[in-house]
């Protein structure tokens, strides 16, 4: 697979990401692959199931978060994965 590899903090003016080839993941028997799933489109149930697990996720993760912006942050998030987002979300 192919990754970005912060090799050194620096700004990035500095570009400090170095684009690298890197064995593929060894997922775990306890382990499951959520994110990249989670963030593919389309309606295939292997996606839709991911998206509840990230969506369940985030909301654990909520309750156990300490500063309210973090609860916020996760309780947004799970909602928006799980009932999908009205326009298009993210940093503009």
């Amino acid at each position: 697979m192919r990754a970005a590899l912060l090799n050194r903090p620096a700004p990035a003016a500095d570009r400090p990401l170095e684009i690298v080839g890197l064995p593929d993941p060894e997922i775990g028997p306890d382990e499951v692959l959520i994110d990249v799933l989670a963030c593919a489109p389309g309606d295939d149930p292997h996606v839709a199931q991911a998206r509840a697990l990230k969506a369940e996720l985030c909301g654990a993760l909520a309750k156990s978060a300490e500063s309210f912006v973090s609860q916020s942050l996760y309780v947004s998030t799970a909602r928006i994965i799980a009932e999908g987002a009205p326009k298009p979300t993210g940093v503009r």
